[in-house]
């Protein structure tokens, strides 16, 4: 499918969609979490530091292998030829069944925490109204692709709207001088809560690799992947340590770790009430436009690979409005179930913890690919294998340190790779669409 279809992606589109993807819930909810769990702005601040370089090293060894397979399906692709269709299963099933709803469930919880800053609403309430907009969207996007993708693009505005709006606030209203805090401040956290901290750090920085999954349809591949990915990967780490410096100038660091919803305490601290409501209605569109691409794509992905043959056929099934409803009817209600059932930071973990480890491999394979075919054609890794190497231990020592702290979330991700693997030999018996 991938190879019928035209190559009209160009380097800036390419960066801004790592962005786009990216941004949605994250910024605007993980600084809280990040610094309860640090104790120290300095320790904070070097860790969303260490994210960006995460990235960065994720980048290249994603360019290698993108611009080696240069077709739509990322992880699924790398997988099936680095290490067989088992492993590229089995990333479909972990993005299916808990990696996609949980993030979900985490965006829609922002959702809820913000609009919490404006109608006033227990705990209860703030899960079911965020129970309430996935129930909506999917149901939208089982309705309508045309629909949904053009509320997508609206509400993408509004997150660069909010995002502007806090960066330039925090500039022009804030008096010059550092934050009000001792940033070398070396906290008292242990390896497990730094851990922690960092899988928060993580799930914001979740989805800069995301282009890969339309290889397919970009302009000279081997050029535009890597620079694309890079300028994008660049972009984040500026908005993000940007964005945390913003903050903490303006609330100081214990106001920051109290705040859920840490940007529109930033404004209501700027601009009163009017500035925290405005930039409060924006981060809802914004998680609102998050929430509705992750319902759009990952049905899309199990479609895709049960159209190549490495998931069930079931998910090729059409709606009468042709879309993948199979897909949406699993992500759907387990996401709905995950947000009446966690908080924010525990969806977030869950979310890391089931996806980064198949992240990694996917990257290993790469120095696979080079014993078994040779170095790539166009564009090859700097300094390999360190960006690999680096991703694959931050990936390993983040998860062990995480599972101590966190063991329901590292149970409930080994068991769906557990499952994944039995089930997967039934795919053979699996009827297709």
């Amino acid at each position: 499918m991938s190879q019928r279809l035209p190559r009209v992606v160009g380097i800036v589109a390419t960066a801004l969609f790592c962005v786009g993807w990216t941004v949605g819930s994250g910024i605007f909810r993980v600084p809280a979490d990040v610094a309860t769990r640090t104790g120290s702005f300095g320790v904070a601040l070097s860790l969303w530091v260490l994210g960006g370089v995460f990235v960065l090293a994720g980048a290249l060894a994603y360019s290698e292998l993108a611009t080696r397979m240069p077709e739509s399906g990322g992880e699924t692709v790398y997988l099936a030829r680095a290490w067989g269709p088992r492993w590229a299963f089995l990333f479909g099933w972990v993005n299916l069944v808990i990696a996609g709803p949980a993030s979900v469930a985490a965006v829609s919880r922002t959702f809820g925490d913000y609009a919490a800053t404006i109608w006033p609403m227990g705990e209860w309430q703030v899960r079911l109204l965020a129970a309430g907009l996935i129930v909506a969207l999917t149901l939208l996007v089982m309705r309508t692709t045309a629909g949904s993708t053009r509320l997508l693009s609206a509400a993408t505005v509004g997150k660069i709207v909010a995002m502007t709006t806090v960066l330039v606030a925090a500039v022009a209203l804030t008096p010059s001088g550092p934050p009000s805090v001792d940033v070398a401040t070396v906290g008292g956290s242990s390896f497990t809560n730094i851990a922690l901290a960092f899988t928060s750090i993580l799930f914001a920085y979740k989805g800069f690799q995301m282009v890969v999954l339309i290889g397919g349809e970009v302009k000279e591949p081997q050029r535009t992947l890597p620079l694309g990915l890079l300028l994008g990967s660049a972009m984040l780490i500026v908005l993000y340590v940007g964005l945390n410096l913003a903050y903490t100038t303006v609330l100081g660091f214990d106001g920051v770790k109290g705040s859920p919803a840490v940007a529109s305490d930033t404004m209501q601290a700027l601009m009163g009430d009017r500035g925290s409501a405005f930039v409060a209605v924006m981060v809802m569109i914004c998680t609102f436009g998050t929430v509705l691409a992750s319902l759009i794509g990952y049905p899309r992905m199990a479609f895709a690979m049960a159209e190549r043959g490495v998931f069930f056929g079931a998910f090729e099934r059409l709606s009468r409005w042709q879309t993948p409803w199979v897909g949406a009817l699993v992500v759907g209600p387990i996401s709905v179930a995950l947000v009446l059932s966690g908080s924010f930071a525990f969806l977030s973990r869950l979310a890391v913890m089931a996806l980064f480890p198949l992240m990694a491999l996917a990257l290993v394979g790469a120095m696979r690919l080079r014993r078994q075919e040779g170095e790539p054609e166009g564009f090859r890794m700097p300094w390999y294998p360190l960006p690999v190497l680096f991703f694959a231990a931050v990936v390993i020592s983040v998860t062990i340190f995480a599972s101590i702290g966190d063991p329901v979330a590292a149970g409930l991700s080994a068991a769906t790779v557990v499952v994944g693997l039995l089930i997967q030999p039934l795919l053979r018996r699996a009827p297709s669409a």
